[in-house]
Parts: C-alpha cells; sequence; structure tokens
C-alpha cells in the first residue's frame, strides 16, 4: 500500500476507495510469480475482510466489490482413465451390497457430474426426487454459481429405496456413523468418500489411476456416447463452454433437444 500511497501509514479505512483497490489488484495481476488462482485468493480475502467492516459501518462500501476473479488458465490434463461397462457394472453390484448410500454418492457424480465436495454439502432439500433434479448451491461449487442437475430415469429405483426422510437441512451425506453416509447435522469430510474410494479399488484390485473423479469423466463421455446433444450435456457438466465438452469425445451424432432423464443408458 505504501507502494501507492505515500500516506498509507495516516490513511484512514474509509479513505480506502475502489482506486486504491483496483491499483493493488493490477499489481498482483501484473506480478509474474502470481498465478490467477493467487489474485482470485487475494480477492476473496479483501472483499471478506471490507464487507465485514461494511457490516459494522467503518467503511459505507466494498471498494473490491466490482472487482473480477481472473480465469485460471487452461493446462494440458493428465489421460483420464475411463471405465468400461464391466467395471461399472461389477462397482454396482458389489455397492449395492455393501455399502447402497455410497453407491447413491457414486451415481450422482457418475449422471449428474456432481463433484466430491459438492455432494459433501448437498443438503436432503437439494435431492428433489419428484422433480427429478439436485441443486448445487453457489457457496459450494466450484464457479461460485447456483446450477441444477437433472437426475436420469435409471437413477431413480435406487434412488427411491434409500431414506431420504428428517429435516430439509440435513446434509443428505453426513460424518454421524462411520462409512454410512446418511442425512445427518455433521459435515461430511470429503476425504471420507476418496477413503472409502480406496477400499473399493483394492477389492477389484483397480489401479491408484482408477480415481473416484474418473467417474464423472467416463460419465460425460458415455452420455455424448449415447447420443445427448453436447449443449445438454454442457450444462450437466456445468462446463463453462462447450469447447470443454468437447474434449470429452471427438464425434458424436447427437439426438437434439432429447432430455438427459430419458435417454441415459444404465450404470
Amino acid at each position: 500500500l505504501k507502494e501507492i500511497r505515500s500516506d498509507a501509514d495516516s490513511m484512514m479505512v474509509y479513505q480506502f476507495d475502489s482506486g486504491v483497490a483496483s491499483e493493488i489488484m493490477l499489481r498482483i495481476k501484473r506480478d509474474p510469480n502470481l498465478s490467477a488462482r493467487t489474485f482470485n485468493n487475494y480477492l476473496i480475502f479483501f472483499k471478506s475482510l471490507f464487507n465485514w467492516m461494511k457490516s459494522f459501518s467503518y467503511v459505507a462500501q466494498n471498494p473490491f466489490e466490482n472487482i473480477k476473479k481472473q480465469p485460471k488458465k487452461l493446462t494440458a490434463s493428465a489421460p483420464r482413465t475411463l471405465f468400461t461397462k464391466n467395471m461399472l457394472a461389477e462397482l454396482r453390484k458389489y455397492l449395492l451390497k455393501e455399502n447402497p448410500r455410497y453407491f447413491a454418492i457414486t451415481m450422482i457424480c457418475y449422471y449428474c457430474f456432481v463433484r466430491p465436495n459438492e455432494i459433501t454439502y448437498l443438503r436432503l432439500a437439494d435431492i428433489d426426487l419428484n422433480t427429478q433434479t439436485i441443486r448445487i448451491r453457489a457457496d459450494h461449487a466450484k464457479n461460485d454459481c447456483d446450477s441444477i442437475r437433472t437426475i436420469p430415469d435409471v437413477m431413480m429405483p435406487y434412488l427411491v429405496s434409500l431414506d431420504w426422510s428428517g429435516d430439509p437441512d440435513l446434509f443428505a451425506f453426513s460424518d454421524e456413523v462411520t462409512s454410512a453416509f446418511i442425512p445427518g447435522k455433521k459435515h461430511l469430510d470429503p476425504m471420507k468418500i476418496s477413503k472409502y474410494w480406496k477400499k473399493v479399488r483394492r477389492y477389484f484390485g483397480w489401479p491408484v489411476e482408477v480415481k473416484f473423479y474418473n467417474l464423472k469423466h467416463t460419465g460425460v463421455t458415455n452420455m455424448l456416447d449415447d447420443g445427448i446433444a453436447p449443449n445438454f450435456v454442457q450444462g450437466q457438466a456445468d462446463h463453462h463452454s462447450l469447447e470443454m465438452t468437447s474434449k470429452y469425445a471427438a464425434t458424436h451424432t447427437p439426438r437434439s433437444q432429447e432430455e438427459i432423464r430419458n435417454n441415459v443408458s444404465s450404470f
């Protein structure tokens, strides 16, 4: 701040305006040693700090509120290990017997493309079996936006067989009982999903490259193979562009305007 304002030592907080805020963020942006992620982390901190000060009337406005996050640079991704149909069939059979609620978690990742961290924040109110939708709340979404995912028909028999009763504000998959993943008040640590996945992987003797999150990559690829229009897949996968969706498969002949819920093949 001293590099921007010579009177920084005696500067009052109410004098900290949008011009000063913009200059600070511009200097961070220009630093070749700092990434877009670091820029965004600084921005989140400053916005939170001044929102707190605003709540106590120390400042009238948040000087950082109109500054936008920097887009993350796309990097070449490592080759993804996709699940074969046989692997998916084996996984379904095993989990239906050993842990049906964890099977629900895998289906939400595979069919609805919900990220593991987002799954842990799902409330019972977010899973609507009547409208066959799942709501991802902005507070815990990767892109900071609310979104709605369609529950395909093939998921419904498994979901309706589980108990989703209770206070709508309960977490759909809680951390109250070890590896039970039942609804509860205690937020589920995302690492518990990974920990249980290691048990599954060891049971089948799958290599470490077979990761839980590869269910989403496989689901996107298979949905395109099923002929679902790429723009529907883009929305379901929460991709920021069709270009990102198109990376999952080179060529497809989509049945345009067909709903996801009716035309996705079984897990």
